[in-house]
C-alpha cells in the first residue's frame, strides 16, 4: 500500500485524523443482488505513521483477508480499493458505527451501509465439521504458480469430537510439518486454513479427489488435492552440508539500533587462532531465509560451508519476517536492507574471530545491488563479491528477464516482442508518477489501447484472455506487482552510482544460462561502472552452462531449478574461493 506523502500528511486536518481513528475496527454489511445477499466485512486498522490498511471477507463465497491496496479517508468519506477486483467501497461516516455508501466493482454500483461492531474479534469458520463423510488421510496435489508447479501435501486427522486437525507439507520448498490452524468439512465443502487468509478451499468430488483453490494474500488459483497412500518426500539436495562439521557454527541473534527490526543469523568460522577473514551473505530478492532456500537448495548453506572450510567467517542471516528475524517488510527497499547488512556488519565487529581489516559482502541477485549500496558508503568493506548482481537498472534487468524467460516457455517471437512493447510500457506508467489511481488509469488506457491492436494469434501466444475478467486481472496483477515500494525502488534504481564510488577488491560473476539477470548485459555494465572507480583490483567472469542459481542446467528454464539435484556449481565455488584466496586470504 502507497504511504502518504509527508506533505499531505503534514496537511491532515485534526477531523481527518479523528476520522481515522474511528473507522479502525471490524465493520459488516450486506451486498443485495437480484435475489439474494452476500455479508461483507472489513478490518480497518490505523498504522503508527496515521495512514490506514484495510482486508475484506466474504464469508458466504469463503473468501478471507483479501487485501485492500488504498484505504484512505478524505474529510468524511472513507474509499477502500481492491485493484483485484477493479473495485471496492466508498462510503460517508454517519456517525461512530454507521457508514452510508456504495459497493462499486466495474462500471457498477449497489447500495450498501457498514456498521461497526465493537469488541468482536475477526468473522471465522466454524469450527465444528458436520458431514458423513471421514477425509482422514495424506492429500496430495500440484499448485501451477507461474513457472513453476509446487507440490503441497495435507495430513488430515479426525478428532474423537469429530473435529479435524490437520498438518501441511510443502516438500519442494524443504518444509514438513507445518500446522493447520484449522480443518472443516460441512457436507462436501472442505476448508483448510493453515494461517489466516492462507489455505485450500474446495468440494469433495469423490473419496479421493478434492476440487478447489489454494488462497493467499486475496489471490485464488486453482488447485486439485487427490488422497495418497505416501506423502511426497523432499526433494534430494545431496549438498546440503550435515554436521558433524569441520568448522564452528553458531545460532546467533542481534538487533538494530532502535531495536525495531530483530536478526536471526548462523556464524561458521574455522577452527583455530583467528581472526579470519570474514563475509557476510546476502539474499536475493522475496523473503529468504538464512540458507536462502529455494526449492530445497540451501545455497547460502552450502557456501558457507565451502568457505569456511577454507579459512573464511561467515554470516548468514534471516531475512525480515522470516525465521527468526523479524521487521517491516511490506514497505522495506533494497535501501532498507542495505541498512539490515550495516548492522549484521557492525555485529561482525564484536566478534573476536573476524578481522576487521579483511570483511566483505557476498550479494546474489538483488543481494547484489544491496551490495553495491552499502560498499558506496562504507570505508570497512574490503571485498565484493557479486553473484548474478544488477548492473543495470531494474526497469531493464526485468524486461529482459520476461523477454528470455517467455522465449524460453516457447512463446512465438514475435508474439514476445508485441508483449514486451507494453510491459515497457507500463513500467514508465509506474516510474512516471506515485499516485496509484492516476498510474491505474494510464495503465488501464495503455493496456486497453495495445491489446484492441493485437491479432488473435499474438493473444493467444500469450495466453492473454481477452474478455473484460481478464484485461481486470491483467490490470489488477500489474497493478498488485508494480505498486509495492520494494518494487517501485528497485525498477528506478540505477546500480552504476554505487558500484563507480567502491574503493574495494571485487570479483562479479553470472551464469551464462541465466534468464533472470542477463549475464552479458549485467556484467557488462558492472565492468564499465567499475572502470571509473577506486577499486583496486576487479574481475568480471560468465561461468558457462549455469542458471540464474548458479546450477549445472540442462533445459536452463527457470521451472528445472526444482528439478536438478544440484544446488551450487562446484566450479563456481573453486571460482569464488581461488579469487578469495588470491585477493582476500
Amino acid at each position: 500500500m502507497k504511504k502518504l506523502s509527508i506533505l499531505l500528511f503534514m496537511c491532515l486536518s485534526l477531523s481527518a485524523l479523528h476520522a481515522q481513528k474511528k473507522i479502525s475496527g471490524q465493520w459488516e454489511g450486506s451486498l443485495a443482488f437480484g435475489g439474494g445477499s452476500l455479508k461483507i466485512v472489513f478490518h480497518f486498522e490505523q498504522k503508527s505513521d496515521g495512514s490506514l490498511s484495510g482486508t475484506m471477507d466474504s464469508p458466504d463465497q469463503g473468501a478471507y483477508g483479501i487485501t485492500c491496496d488504498r484505504v484512505d479517508i478524505h474529510g468524511d468519506t472513507v474509499i477502500a480499493q481492491i485493484f483485484k477486483i477493479n473495485g471496492g467501497y466508498t462510503g460517508v461516516i454517519i456517525n461512530d458505527s454507521t457508514l452510508n455508501g456504495n459497493w462499486k466493482q466495474g462500471n457498477k454500483a449497489l447500495p450498501m451501509n457498514l456498521h461497526k461492531r465493537n469488541g468482536l474479534p475477526k468473522t471465522e469458520l466454524p469450527k465444528l465439521s458436520t458431514s458423513a463423510h471421514n477425509i482422514s488421510g495424506i492429500w496430495s496435489g500440484k499448485l501451477a504458480t507461474g513457472s513453476f508447479h509446487l507440490t503441497l501435501a495435507f495430513h488430515i486427522d479426525q478428532q474423537s469430537d469429530k473435529t479435524y486437525s490437520g498438518k501441511m507439507d510443502s516438500p519442494d520448498q524443504g518444509v514438513l510439518g507445518v500446522d493447520c490452524d484449522h480443518v472443516i468439512i460441512t457436507n462436501d465443502s472442505v476448508d483448510i486454513e493453515v494461517k489466516p487468509g492462507i489455505g485450500m478451499t474446495g468440494r469433495l468430488i469423490n473419496d479421493t479427489t478434492i476440487s478447489g483453490s489454494w488462497n493467499q494474500g486475496g489471490k485464488m488459483l486453482p488447485f486439485v488435492v487427490n488422497k495418497v497412500k505416501q506423502a511426497p518426500q523432499i526433494p534430494s539436495r545431496p549438498q546440503t552440508p550435515k554436521p558433524p562439521f569441520k568448522y564452528n557454527s553458531e545460532d546467533v541473534e542481534y538487533d538494530n539500533a532502535d531495536k525495531s527490526v530483530h536478526f536471526g543469523a548462523t556464524f561458521t568460522y574455522p577452527k583455530g587462532k583467528g581472526p579470519f577473514p570474514t563475509a557476510i551473505l546476502i539474499t536475493g530478492s522475496g523473503q529468504q531465509d538464512r540458507d536462502e532456500t529455494i526449492f530445497g537448495h540451501k545455497s547460502f548453506a552450502v557456501i558457507a560451508d565451502y568457505l569456511s572450510n577454507r579459512g573464511i567467517a561467515v554470516l548468514r542471516v534471516d531475512d525480515r519476517g522470516i525465521g527468526k528475524s523479524t521487521g517491516d517488510v511490506v514497505h522495506a527497499t533494497s535501501a532498507d536492507f542495505a541498512d539490515d547488512v550495516e548492522v549484521g556488519l557492525k555485529y561482525l565487529k564484536t566478534r573476536k574471530e573476524v578481522d576487521q581489516k579483511k570483511m566483505g559482502m557476498i550479494g546474489h541477485s538483488e543481494g547484489g545491488l544491496i551490495a553495491s549500496i552499502v560498499a558506496a558508503r562504507n570505508p570497512d568493506i574490503d571485498f565484493v563479491i557479486m553473484l548474478a548482481g544488477p548492473g543495470v537498472k531494474g526497469s531493464e534487468i526485468i524486461i529482459k528477464q520476461t523477454h528470455d524467460i517467455y522465449i524460453s516457455d516457447g512463446v512465438p517471437v514475435e508474439a514476445v516482442n508485441a508483449y514486451c512493447v507494453i510491459f515497457k510500457k507500463i513500467l514508465e506508467d509506474f516510474m512516471a508518477s506515485d499516485d496509484s489511481a492516476m498510474v491505474h488509469k494510464k495503465v488501464f488506457a495503455d493496456y486497453d489501447a495495445w491489446s484492441r491492436q493485437q491479432s488473435k494469434e499474438t493473444l493467444t501466444a500469450l495466453k492473454i484472455n481477452t474478455d473484460s475478467n481478464g484485461e481486470n486481472k491483467i490490470i489488477h496483477d500489474f497493478m498488485e506487482g508494480f505498486s509495492s515500494p520494494w518494487t517501485n525502488y528497485f525498477i528506478k534504481t540505477d546500480p552504476q552510482p554505487f558500484i563507480e564510488k567502491f574503493k574495494c577488491k571485487v570479483l562479479a560473476l553470472n551464469g551464462e544460462k541465466d534468464l533472470q539477470v542477463n549475464a552479458d548485459m549485467n556484467l557488462k555494465a558492472i565492468h564499465d561502472a567499475l572502470s571509473k572507480s577506486k577499486s583496486p583490483s576487479f574481475e568480471t567472469k560468465e561461468l558457462p552452462g549455469l542458471n540464474h542459481l548458479f546450477q549445472d542446467c540442462k533445459k536452463c528454464t527457470v521451472p528445472e531449478y526444482q528439478e536438478l539435484e544440484e544446488t551450487f556449481s562446484p566450479a563456481a565455488l573453486e571460482v569464488m574461493w581461488k579469487w578469495t584466496e588470491k585477493h582476500v586470504m
